[in-house]
């Protein structure tokens, strides 16, 4: 084999047309095309248009995803501000949305909430920052809560899941599920948010019980004004609590709720409505299948990994889910095909999937193969150390093992800052 394979063109060359297809409503709010997650974006763009409410759609943008764009060469901007892309390379529905932004200060809130969650979707959430102040009282009307929940989610994004952030997330969301002057769907949908909030954090059984009780309650004095996607989200929430307690059968039980519906909303939804329905059973089937999975039930685990596939197969991250499934269960070869799958997909799950399929072919003894994916991943980020470090230790013998002093160095070069600031932190 020769040493060609580190070219780094290779990889966009061949899916640089793809990705961006797949991924080019995050730079124009127009195409509808690619994964759930983008077409949302797209609906997002639409509606903010015609002056329409911007639904809540689920899928959180990658927190990595303007940045790879950027990286690759699409678009100008990675996370600052829409207005940075020139004029002359601007859709109408981006130029409509700067005009927005021009005129924020101006603006009536409806106009606010409709900017400020498609600023989100596409990732720009230094903008939201900048533009919805943190001191507002969500407790006070609809509009606030939405503008809140809206900046928390941006310091979440922009400064990780630190002791400030879930303080000030757990601060806004609390007052909003008691506010007694909100509708019950914005205080349920605050509610479900804080037993998630504590199961991904602190796990505290006293805080999520406290909180299912709110919700419960809610979801008991007016049944009618929950509407079947949030009802579904809801179920997903509680479902913590007994899987936190190892009870495996309430757990499935109260997914088989959330899967009725979820499966409810697809076919009542209206025109407008069908693909936040549709998106909704995202994250849905990926609890599913980790709630099986912990519950022993490997069977069933599948299904969901590839009823996922199934409903968004063109995002990566689906293929991505069920390769890690297949390789727990040591099934490297299928394992691998998936990977390739998510690989061929492209950001920004490029390099983490030509890395675990390159895992998998040493695994399976097939050393060119690796090689050729540790090439790939390099090539899609030369700032991963994984691809580097498996690619030096591959490197032992054959004709190839000259790259290892060049690995070596690659690796070095990446970790001594890293090392610099842990010091510092010391």
């Amino acid at each position: 084999m020769r040493a060609e394979f580190l070219r780094a063109p290779v990889t966009r060359s061949r899916w640089h047309s793809r990705d961006l297809h797949l991924l080019r409503a995050y730079l124009d709010l127009t195409s509808d095309a690619g994964p759930l997650h983008a077409r949302s974006v797209a609906d997002l763009g639409r509606r903010l248009v015609a002056g329409e409410q911007a639904p809540t759609y689920q899928i959180n943008t990658p927190s990595t995803l303007r940045a790879s764009l950027a990286a690759a060469g699409w678009g100008k901007v990675a996370c600052g501000d829409p207005r940075e892309v020139p004029p002359d390379e601007r859709s109408p529905r981006w130029e409509h949305l700067c005009a927005m932004l021009d005129r924020w200060p101006a603006s009536p809130t409806g106009e606010r909430i409709a900017v400020a969650a498609t600023l989100s979707k596409l990732g720009f959430w230094a903008a939201v920052g900048r533009l919805v102040p943190p001191d507002l009282t969500p407790e006070r009307s609809p509009h606030d809560a939405r503008l809140a929940i809206l900046r928390c989610n941006a310091d979440f994004k922009l400064s990780g899941p630190t002791p400030a952030t879930h303080a000030a997330a757990r601060k806004t969301f609390t007052a909003v599920a008691t506010s007694q002057a909100l509708p019950v769907a914005t205080r349920l949908t605050a509610a479900v948010n804080l037993i998630v909030d504590h199961a991904k954090s602190d796990r505290s059984m006293t805080e999520m019980d406290r909180w299912k009780d709110v919700a419960d309650g809610l979801v008991a004095a007016a049944p009618g004004e929950v509407r079947p996607v949030l009802l579904s989200y809801y179920w997903r929430g509680v479902s913590f609590l007994p899987f936190f307690g190892g009870d495996h059968p309430s757990v499935r039980r109260m997914l088989d709720e959330a899967e009725d519906s979820s499966l409810a909303a697809v076919e009542q939804a209206g025109p407008d409505e069908v693909l936040l329905a549709r998106e909704n059973r995202h994250p849905l089937l990926e609890t599913r299948g980790r709630a099986a999975t912990a519950a022993g039930e490997f069977d069933e685990a599948e299904h969901y990994y590839r009823a996922l596939v199934q409903l968004d197969p063109e995002d990566p991250k689906v293929h991505v889910r069920l390769a890690d499934y297949l390789l727990r269960r040591e099934r490297t070869a299928e394992a691998r095909e998936s990977y390739q799958d998510a690989a061929a997909l492209g950001l920004p799950y490029t390099s983490y999937a030509h890395t675990q399929a390159a895992r998998c072919s040493l695994r399976l003894g097939d050393q060119e193969r690796a090689l050729a994916a540790l090439g790939e991943a390099i090539a899609a980020d030369p700032a991963a150390v994984t691809p580097l470090v498996l690619l030096r230790d591959a490197l032992s013998d054959g004709p190839l093992q000259r790259l290892r002093p060049w690995a070596d160095r690659q690796i070095q070069t990446l970790v001594e800052p890293l090392k610099g600031r842990r010091a510092l932190a010391d």
